[in-house]
């Protein structure tokens, strides 16, 4: 008997949060760290902020993937609910931004 398949993905993909409401898929979101203070990637308006920072601020924001903590607990989350995981993500090469 097969299980239900719950998809996790980062929120570099950038999908719409209703989307992401509508077809059940877990979007764990991304630090943003500005001055040296840790924020999650919070959706649209975040990012509006966000690129702000980038084009009018004295210092700055960098980005940083979920850590594997926080994929875990989504994970764990998951498959004690009675879900197999589909998990996509960007690959990045090493010394490169994505």
């Amino acid at each position: 008997m097969s299980r239900p398949i719950a998809i996790v993905t980062d929120s570099t993909a950038d999908l719409p949060g209703a989307w992401l409401e509508e077809m059940g898929v877990t979007a764990i979101p991304l630090s943003i760290i500005w001055d040296g203070e840790t924020h999650l990637d919070q959706g649209p308006a975040f990012r509006e902020e966000y690129f702000r920072q980038l084009t009018g601020g004295k210092v700055l924001p960098s980005t940083s993937q979920p850590s594997p903590g926080q994929f875990a607990g989504v994970y764990r989350r998951l498959v004690d609910e009675g879900y197999d995981i589909l998990s996509i993500h960007a690959e990045c090469e090493a010394g490169h931004s994505c």
